[in-house]
């Protein structure tokens, strides 16, 4: 079993059943296996939910290395990021909490704000500018 496999048993449980019914036993009987098994992949419920907040964002595609406009650069990860959040809705209260910042995550980020401090804007700003922007995806 692989933490991979886990994390998209989660997933698919929150998909169906909302984020209250992923626990790791619940998680483990989808699997088919007992619920220890889990902790060697996947240390705690925090974990299995930051998982699969990056599970989602390994769905957000980065604009490619050659597209050099800011403007379009930041249209093409919002786009992106709203077909991953309309592709697994139940991820966006745990996307919105802030509280999971899994490398997935921070990639989309660390994109977004390069491309508004590209625009001129100063890093913090950028920062502010990206939080309202992704509320509003």
């Amino acid at each position: 079993m692989s933490q991979w496999k886990i994390l998209e048993a989660a997933l698919e449980l929150a998909d169906e059943e909302g984020l209250g019914a992923v626990t790791m036993r619940r998680v483990a009987g989808r699997l088919g296996v007992g619920t220890m098994p889990l902790y060697h992949h996947v240390p705690n419920k925090n974990s299995l939910l930051e998982g699969i907040v990056e599970l989602d964002f390994e769905q957000v595609e980065q604009p490619p290395d050659d597209m050099q406009d800011w403007a379009g650069r930041v249209l093409f990860i919002s786009l992106s990021f709203r077909r991953a959040a309309l592709a697994h809705p139940v991820v966006v209260p745990l996307v919105a909490s802030g509280s999971f910042s899994g490398p997935m995550v921070l990639a989309s980020t660390e994109a977004y704000v390069a491309a508004l401090v590209q625009r001129g804007l100063d890093p913090e700003m950028a920062a502010h500018v990206y939080r309202a922007a992704a509320s509003y995806v």
